[in-house]
């Protein structure tokens, strides 16, 4: 399993830090709190960083990518409002081993999902999903043909790219839970949090980059 480390830091001030997560890794302890046993990187950040640390959103444990941290609550506080409001933009790429008929992007999927105790699924009586994708195209990850998807989820539900995906007939390599090619020992799936494009309130005010990326599974 890959460790985080202070080179996977890509952005730190007073106020924020993004970092690369491994896949495998929780964002925030689980159920059992402080009691937890899994690797779990805000305490990670928080040990090694000596301060209190507020998760702006979250990465499923078997997702790699940028995630954000909040060094102070009213950053916490605004940080997550943009990202409930929907203005920070997020780019995700996943890999699927399904090559065929790919679609024209753009391509919008928007449908209703509810978290169960394992997977999301569709209902009447769930919460609006939608997905933007700007980009498909054949590509090669460890010497195997795969589809290449660059997608903007519009809302954040759980589990919401790896449902889209699925129903569209293209399920994420490695992601058993939604008919995904077990290929992985670890677990990961191959989805990973590319970008977040930050708007010019919060740039200005804390002092943060327009954007912060980490690096691809394939460039593009």
């Amino acid at each position: 399993m890959q460790s985080p480390s202070m080179k996977s830091i890509l952005f730190q001030n007073e106020h924020l830090i993004a970092i690369h997560k491994p896949s495998g890794w929780l964002s925030v302890p689980g159920r059992e709190g402080k009691n937890e046993q899994r690797d779990c990187l805000s305490f990670w950040l928080q040990e090694r960083l000596k301060i209190q640390i507020y998760p702006v959103h979250r990465l499923d444990r078997e997702v790699s990518g940028v995630i954000l941290y909040a060094k102070n609550v009213q950053a916490h506080r605004e940080f997550n409002m943009a990202f409930e409001n929907h203005s920070i933009r997020k780019t995700y790429q996943a890999l699927s081993l399904n090559c065929n008929d790919l679609p024209h992007p753009p391509i919008k999927w928007e449908n209703l999902l509810v978290r169960g105790k394992k997977r999301s699924f569709e209902a009447p009586h769930g919460k609006k999903a939608i997905t933007e994708v700007s980009k498909v195209e054949l590509a090669s990850f460890q010497n195997r043909q795969c589809s290449l998807w660059k997608l903007h989820p519009v809302t954040g539900r759980s589990h919401q790219l790896r449902v889209h995906l699925s129903q569209a007939g293209y399920p994420i390599w490695g992601d058993v839970l939604y008919g995904g090619d077990p290929s992985f020992e670890d677990g990961s799936i191959a989805l990973r949090s590319i970008r977040a494009d930050i708007p010019v309130n919060l740039c200005l005010k804390f002092g943060v980059p327009a954007f912060i990326e980490t690096e691809k599974f394939v460039s593009d």
